[in-house]
């Protein structure tokens, strides 16, 4: 019974400590007209814009935090189709070289601009007739691991 407990105790260390997006608290983003939550730190900034055909939220903290979300009518009401459509559109960019992993609601790629290689991602959600784009902020370079955060953050 001991080593069962042990067991438990020794899993969920692993579970709760696996994912670093799990230190950063709970952020609703309801108060700027968004319907959804992400995991940020305590100290991000949320800046948010209304680009007439969509809105635009930003949440940045230091350099290797800065994920942007685009948010706007959706044409589909399958997650598929909408991952699809914005890896067909990251894969026509010039600076595309590869997929690093898919996910059924997004996919992390590389970039190479001029010999520097940079990372960024793809995340879907789709509520009612809303779709959730979220990738990295517009201005930074970020390594694999600070994308896989963002990543994690946002699921």
């Amino acid at each position: 019974m001991i080593k069962y407990i042990a067991f438990l105790v020794g899993a969920f260390l692993i579970v709760s400590c696996g994912s670093k997006s799990a230190k950063y608290p709970s952020t609703d983003l309801l108060k700027h007209g968004f319907s959804i939550s992400v995991n940020a730190p305590a100290d991000a900034k949320i800046e948010s814009d209304d680009l007439g055909v969509m809105k635009e939220l930003t949440i940045k903290s230091g350099e290797d935090y800065n994920i942007q979300i685009l948010k706007s009518n959706s044409n589909t009401n399958i997650v598929k189709d909408a991952v699809n459509g914005q890896m067909r559109m990251v894969k026509s960019d010039e600076y595309f070289t590869k997929v690093i992993e898919e996910y059924d609601n997004g996919f992390i790629f590389e970039k190479d601009i001029d010999g520097n290689v940079n990372y960024d991602f793809r995340y879907i959600k789709l509520i009612g007739d809303q779709e959730y784009i979220y990738q990295t902020g517009m201005m930074g370079t970020y390594t694999e691991e600070a994308v896989r955060t963002m990543y994690e953050s946002v699921q």
